[in-house]
Formats: structure tokens, sequence, C-alpha cells
């Protein structure tokens, strides 16, 4: 059966965060088909073992050298299978709920390309991930400061 939501996780020398991650993932992925593919950089610490031992349903890709986030996050995007992709970074720790809230948001608007979930940190304050664009009138602003 094709997974709705396909999630790439790139990963280097993150373990504990992995690990974090993933049980996260699983614990809020209640019904819904995922598929979870990590894409290892080539780690020294034992990131693969655990991926492996603890999480046999992750897809897991083994560079043989640290490639990099955007080349790592392309390998994961081209296997995946899922009507709807989700990029991770392997600190995130999901909310109950927030897969579903996403892919509701999704369904509930077909001209939408991408959902950018709010960002908190651990204590719960948010934490900023966009600026807004600069305007022509910001750009003369910060040139005339």
């Amino acid at each position: 059966m094709t997974p709705e939501l396909s999630i790439v996780i790139p990963n280097y020398n993150t373990r504990a965060l992995l690990e974090a991650c993933l049980r996260s993932i699983f614990a809020t992925a209640n019904g819904i088909r995922t598929e979870v593919i990590v894409v290892d950089n080539a780690s020294t610490d034992d990131s693969v073992t655990v991926v492996g031992s603890q999480f046999p349903q992750v897809r897991l890709l083994r560079n043989q050298a640290n490639v990099g986030f955007a080349r790592a996050v392309n390998q994961g995007l081209a296997i995946a299978q899922g009507e709807y992709l989700l990029l991770l970074n392997s600190d995130t720790e999901l909310k109950p709920g927030a897969l579903r809230h996403c892919l509701e948001f999704l369904r509930e608007r077909p001209a939408a390309g991408a959902v950018g979930p709010r960002l908190v940190n651990p204590d719960g304050t948010l934490q900023p991930s966009c600026e807004s664009f600069m305007s022509f009138s910001g750009i003369v602003w910060e040139a005339l400061l």
C-alpha cells in the first residue's frame, strides 16, 4: 500500500537526537501510513546500529562519505513513495497530532504546495524559523542606515 506520508531525515553523528526523533514520529503517526527514510552521511557514532536494531521499519540509506544536508535530502526524496513529503532534521521531536494537522491542512487546501509548522523550543517558546522578505522601502531604509 502506498504511504500517505514519506518522512526524510538526513543524519550525521546525531544518534541520541535521531533516536528521539524516530520515537516521536512513531508515537504520533497513529493511523497515518508513513514511510520513514533516514539518510546517514557516514556517521562514526552508532546511529546506523540504533536505526537498524530499534527501528527496523525505517528505510536506511548509508553514504560512504558526508555528502551534506542537501544531497542527503535529495537522495531520500528520490526513493520516497508517499503522496506527501516531510523533511525533518534529526533534532526534531514531533508533538502529538502534528502530522495529522499538517496533512489535514494540505488536503483542505489542494492549491498549497507546502506547509511550515510552528517550531517550538524544548521550553515551549517559539523558535524563529523564517524572516519576511525585504520590501523595496526596506532595502532603501537599510541602505540609509
